[in-house]
């Protein structure tokens, strides 16, 4: 007989459906070994990581300008530098502080320069119409 052809009894009983065995574990000397506690995995070593560089803030130098060219007394100059410097932070998604400090001291040294400008201009053309201001002793 061909070893590849299965006799009738043989394809009757592939063909009836069995019941569910379930499948038997395997021996216990042939199971997996279990660690031996006295044994210590090796510890893992420790890797040092590269630290990423800190995104630097592109208005931060255009704010601290702004805020020295104000101290000095350009305060429109520094005003100016603090908006484009709030400008560039936003862009980056950053602090906008120091364009902030800088447009704030900017604004205010403008504003007190012109009403200085104003009073001096005001007391000038004051003193000059003045009679008595001008000295009329001739020599």
């Amino acid at each position: 007989m061909d070893p590849n052809q299965q006799s009738p009894e043989q394809q009757q009983a592939s063909e009836t459906p069995t019941s569910f065995e379930p499948p038997v574990s395997a021996p216990v000397d042939q199971q997996i070994p279990s660690v031996d506690s006295t044994v210590t995995p090796p510890a893992p070593s420790i890797q040092p990581q590269a630290v990423a560089p800190s995104a630097e803030n592109p208005g931060q130098t255009l704010g601290i300008i702004s805020i020295v060219v104000t101290v000095l007394g350009f305060g429109l100059v520094g005003l100016i530098l603090g908006v484009l410097s709030r400008n560039k932070s936003k862009a980056a998604n950053m602090s906008t502080t120091l364009g902030t400090v800088g447009l704030v001291l900017g604004i205010i040294s403008t504003v007190v320069g012109f009403l200085v400008g104003i009073f001096l201009v005001i007391g000038i053309i004051a003193a000059a119409n003045d009679p008595s201001f001008v000295n009329s002793t001739t020599y």
